[in-house]
């Protein structure tokens, strides 16, 4: 079940998006393999963060949701194209070319899992991981806290000072914004692209999964630049380029705890 999970979210809209007979499909198709499949994958995220962030947005998020929305688009790209979906035969099979990226994902396992339980909260991974896992667990990106309506009106100035802002009050605890005190509307401060893909993780194996998100988009970026640089400098000098990157101390250090950079 978790395998099919995976597959709906992180690569069925992708690849039937990608495969669509249009923007001169063949170019596409004479991409190598591993190639083919980091686009589907990548393109897969892209549409199921949006569904997540649209959900959310409008307080209506569930990964059962993410689920049926993927499925969804996956069928309308097909049907769109009357299901026409085969590459062809300029659609090669992997070769040896493809061990460098097997390689680079390895390398990646082994230097950026297990990732730290950084979630002390007020901290920035911290405030992530609360982000992420508030949208898998209620469904939204604003959510109510009634701590924050109790507190009467005459008192809020000594808990969450306004400091002269009418939009807003201030943090009744670091890393989370009082939107409306009425209420007990909140937000978590930070972007909420980082906090989506860990609510999807979260909704495929739980906080495991949740704490392991950075981990993954790591390898992501690390295939990225691999991708890229071989344009330029061909698989074997951007396999080692990479593999250089991987092992850098800075790319170790924010590749295990929470954090948006890896994803930008």
């Amino acid at each position: 079940m978790t395998f099919i999970k995976l597959l709906i979210v992180c690569w069925l809209p992708g690849a039937a998006i990608f495969r669509l007979p249009i923007a001169d499909r063949d170019r596409r198709a004479s991409l190598d393999a591993d190639e083919r499949l980091f686009w589907a994958v990548i393109i897969s995220a892209a549409v199921s963060l949006s569904v997540v962030l649209g959900l959310a947005a409008a307080h209506r998020y569930s990964f059962e949701r993410l689920l049926l929305a993927d499925a969804g688009i996956a069928f309308l790209a097909a049907a769109a194209a009357r299901f026409r979906l085969r590459l062809g035969v300029k659609a090669r099979r992997a070769g040896l070319g493809a061990l460098f990226s097997l390689s680079l994902v390895l390398l990646g396992l082994w230097r950026f899992f297990p990732p730290s339980e950084f979630i002390i909260g007020g901290k920035d991974p911290g405030v992530y991981m609360s982000e992420g896992i508030q949208i898998a667990q209620r469904g939204a990106l604003v959510v109510r806290d009634p701590v924050v309506s109790s507190v009467p009106p005459f008192a809020r100035d000594l808990f969450f000072p306004s400091y002269q802002r009418t939009d807003y009050y201030s943090l009744r605890f670091m890393g989370f914004f009082i939107k409306n005190p009425d209420t007990g509307a909140v937000v978590g401060q930070f972007p909420h692209l980082f906090p989506a893909s860990i609510a999807i993780a979260y909704g495929i194996t739980g906080l495991t999964g949740a704490i392991n998100a950075v981990g993954w988009w790591t390898i992501l970026g690390l295939l990225s630049v691999y991708f890229a640089a071989a344009r330029v400098i061909g698989r074997r000098a951007a396999a080692i380029a990479s593999a250089l990157l991987a092992v850098n101390i800075i790319s170790i250090w924010f590749g295990r705890y929470p954090n948006s950079e890896v994803v930008m």
